[in-house]
Order: C-alpha cells, then structure tokens, then sequence
C-alpha cells in the first residue's frame, strides 16, 4: 500500500486509509488514518455489501408495466404504468421493446393514462448529504426508483447569428420534454 499511495499519479492528492482486521477491529495498516476526507465513491462500497447482504447476489431490479388486461378488439381501456423498482440499467430501448411486446400481443390502442411510477423510493429526490453545488452536474440526477437512460437527457443548444434564437435540441424521444425557447 504504501508504494500505491506514493505512486506519482497521486502527487498532489489527499488520500486516506484506515484497514482493520474484520473480527477483532485491529489496525493493520493506516495512511492518514485520522484524516477527515469526503468519502466519494468509497461509500457505494458500503452500498454494495448491504445490497448484496440483503438481497442476494441474484437479485435483479425489474421494471415493470402493469394496467388492465386488453380486450379482444386489442384495446386497453383503462391506465397503463410504468413501474419502476430502481433498474438503474432501464433505458429507452427497453421501454419500446416492452411496447412492441403489447403490440405483439394484438394491443392498438390505450384508452387512458400511459405513463410511469418512480415512487417506490420514500425519502425524496436528492439524498441526504448531496451538495447544491453538484445537482447540476450530468452524474447527479435526481434518484427515483424508475428511471430511464440514467436519468439523463442531452440538450444541445446552438446558435447561428447574433440576435436571433438560439435553436434547441433534445435527446430522447419527441414530446418527453417541451421547451420554451426565449432567448434571443
């Protein structure tokens, strides 16, 4: 470790380890042990051993679309959701083979709300400890439990002459998200 953490890569970094033996808590190797440092990315570590612990290294989040069964003329009369249980994986490819599924099973038509459900995370959209000044940063979307291309849709502003508008473009599909464009 200690050729590690004198490695050039590292000049000019901060860093910090404290590693114990599991059962009896004794050290048995520390760096900058009582250094008070922000632990990143370090923390999904925790994240990931309390997952695995908990649910099982076969546990797979799902995403699911629940609504009434559809009528023989291919009609679903009534709202068809999206459930989302937190598949950080779920992309829009995915949405749209889930709806090929329905049309291949002879469904044409909703006559109701489509739409989706990331409510099955209770505490909110940003957690505890985030800071304000990275919410807009692209790795920091709000956490909902259905979301979709990791929470992430591209815009792409430009323009061609001063004085006129700007033109605005969105990735992902049409009519998701509309845009009011002002700016002149």
């Amino acid at each position: 470790l200690d050729a590690i953490l004198a490695s050039p890569a590292l000049t000019g970094a901060v860093t910090g380890v404290d590693v114990r033996d599991c059962k009896t808590m004794a050290p048995l190797y520390a760096h900058n042990a009582v250094v008070r440092l922000i632990p990143a990315s370090n923390r999904k570590l925790f994240t990931a051993a309390l997952a695995m612990s908990t649910l099982g290294p076969d546990y797979t989040f799902t995403t699911k679309l629940v609504g009434p069964a559809p009528r023989p003329n291919g009609v679903i009369v009534g709202d068809v959701t999206l459930v989302g249980s937190g598949d950080a994986t779920f992309t829009t490819a995915d949405a749209h083979a889930m709806a090929q599924k329905l049309y291949d099973k002879g469904v044409r038509d909703v006559v109701g709300f489509v739409g989706g459900n990331g409510d099955a995370f209770t505490d909110g959209p940003y957690p505890n400890g985030w800071g304000w000044d990275t919410l807009s940063d692209y790795y920091a979307p709000e956490v909902s439990a259905l979301e979709i291309d990791d929470g992430v849709m591209d815009v792409t502003v430009t323009a061609d002459v001063l004085g006129n508008s700007p033109k605005i473009s969105l990735g992902g599909p049409d009519g998701y998200v509309m845009v009011r464009n002002r700016a002149n």
